[in-house]
């Protein structure tokens, strides 16, 4: 494919959830190059990219605040070019620069714009993918029943070719369910998810969820197997992740009254604790979990490490806490 057409910033867009340093290195010394009717998918581009990064490090608004430049430059474009699809799209990759910011009602306007305008130019998937954003917004507003009517139309409209907006929308339910106690549909929902996974990122996410929703079945074998396996996959990817899952993997054995296999878990921190030495929060309470050895392994003592490797998840440092390389 040759440089700046569509066909290449579309493959860079997609290249940014797992290296957007890399996709940002590319796009930025094409900017000149780039033809007028491109312009607003390359500003859009470039304005996700850049939430992407801000989502892996603590230079959060800096990053944020390059994002937002971005994308409304190219809003401002798609105006001027009377481009609607082009508005539309830019209205969606802003939603996920608000939802970053933690400005949920401003988030789902983005997504209701963008359905909007997809539904007055007949865009059936466009409007499918805008329903699927407007289902993650109405979920963390805490409306979840009104997330799943949502993101059961976009199922509706979303064709199978859309694999990532399709297992967005499958997770959703997933969650929205877990919610709302229809443990057995939000299980069936993820099962529908995991034929469609797009990275390891997401897979870790939903054997996460997966294990939520087993621990509220009861189901304990599934629910270890599930942290187990996210586990794994968080080790080459989060630092604190891995942390979490391996404490949510021992105290599932714990639970099962099996002391042995749950220290064995415990002790797979080992290998964080240095690494994450620079992160004080996370590092003494991984110290905690080992510190008295097998013998002092509880249910509570674990209950309480996970909850200061929670409570260190909801600050900043969190965010620089990927890739153990």
């Amino acid at each position: 494919m040759s440089e700046c057409d569509r066909a290449w910033l579309e493959h860079v867009d997609a290249m940014r959830y797992e290296a957007p340093g890399e996709a940002l290195s590319l796009l930025l010394p094409q900017m000149s190059r780039v033809r007028p009717h491109l312009h607003p998918l390359f500003f859009g581009v470039c304005g996700s990219t850049y939430r992407i990064l801000a989502g892996q490090s603590e230079r959060v608004e800096p990053l944020l605040e390059q994002a937002r430049q971005q994308i409304l430059f190219g809003q401002w474009i798609a105006k001027k070019r009377s481009d609607p699809l082009a508005l539309a799209d830019l209205y969606q990759r802003y939603m996920y620069v608000e939802l970053d910011s933690g400005a949920l009602e401003r988030a789902l306007v983005c997504a209701e714009r963008a359905a909007a305008i997809y539904d007055r130019n007949g865009n059936r998937p466009g409007r499918g993918k805008a329903l699927v954003d407007q289902g993650l917004c109405l979920y963390y507003l805490g409306k979840p029943q009104e997330a799943i009517t949502s993101t059961e139309t976009a199922l509706r409209l979303l064709p199978e070719s859309e694999r990532r907006n399709r297992f967005s929308a499958y997770q959703i339910l997933g969650l929205c369910c877990l919610e709302v106690g229809e443990h057995q549909a939000a299980m069936e929902y993820t099962r529908f998810a995991e034929r469609l996974v797009p990275s390891r990122s997401f897979e870790g996410k939903l054997r996460w969820l997966q294990a939520r929703i087993s621990l509220k079945l009861l189901d304990l074998d599934s629910a270890e197997n599930y942290f187990l396996a996210a586990a794994d996959i968080f080790f080459d990817l989060h630092l604190g992740e891995a942390a979490l899952a391996s404490c949510e993997l021992a105290r599932v054995q714990l639970l099962q009254g099996r002391l042995d296999d749950a220290w064995k878990s415990a002790t797979l921190v080992r290998k964080l604790v240095v690494p994450l030495a620079p992160y004080p929060a996370v590092a003494a309470a991984l110290a905690d979990l080992l510190r008295g050895g097998r013998a002092a392994l509880t249910l509570a003592l674990v209950n309480d490490v996970k909850r200061q490797i929670e409570e260190a998840r909801e600050r900043r440092e969190w965010r620089s806490l990927r890739n153990l390389s």
